[in-house]
């Protein structure tokens, strides 16, 4: 029993490493190389609109949606590499990582209270969890919404999800040693993690 235990906790941080090596990559295409596209456009639309020598009311709002739009994109290609890359933590500090992702993840957030400070490692793990959870619950017919506070984090949605990944975060979470609970009634789940308990 304790060989397959061991094995599987092999298996389950090889299968960690393969996914942080997957979102760098995805943070680093999307930063690298969408995200300048993107800009290379917009000064495109801004070169295009100085080549018009008395643009008329239309052409210039046809510009000016160009250059809202690639604005937009570009805010969101930003927010996405962010979002996806493994140092989240690291990179923003806890705050800001939560907020990030909330953003990134179209979740409602309601802030009562910066979680209590985690060692880096713990930390990072944390966000890893919250993205997840929020990646998960976040294709149902509404929004996620989380909320963050001193003792917890709680998202919640009208949507459910599979046992295997309810089983997932469950690991994750344990292997994080951070408190998980999960409730889910009716089409709608609420995940909490607990940053200062262990699972």
């Amino acid at each position: 029993m304790a060989r397959q235990t061991r094995r599987a906790a092999g298996e389950f941080a090889g299968l960690e490493r393969i996914r942080q090596a997957e979102r760098l990559h995805l943070s680093r295409r999307l930063h690298d190389q969408a995200g300048p596209q993107l800009c290379s456009a917009a000064l495109v639309a801004e070169a295009l609109r100085s080549t018009l020598e008395a643009p008329t009311p239309q052409q210039q709002a046809l510009l000016a949606k160009i250059e809202s739009v690639l604005g937009e994109a570009i805010e969101e290609i930003r927010t996405l590499s962010y979002a996806v890359a493994p140092d989240l933590a690291v990179r923003c500090g806890l705050e800001g990582a939560l907020r990030l992702l909330a953003r990134a993840c179209g979740a409602g957030l309601e802030w009562k209270g910066a979680p209590q400070p985690l060692p880096p490692e713990r930390a990072e793990a944390l966000c890893s969890l919250v993205r997840d959870a929020l990646f998960a619950l976040g294709y149902g017919a509404e929004a996620p919404r989380m909320q963050v506070s001193p003792a917890q984090i709680r998202i919640r949605a009208a949507s459910s999800v599979n046992e295997d990944i309810r089983l997932a975060l469950e690991q994750s979470a344990r292997e994080a040693q951070l408190g998980f609970r999960w409730k889910s009634h009716a089409g709608r789940t609420a995940i909490e993690i607990l940053p200062g308990v262990e699972s």
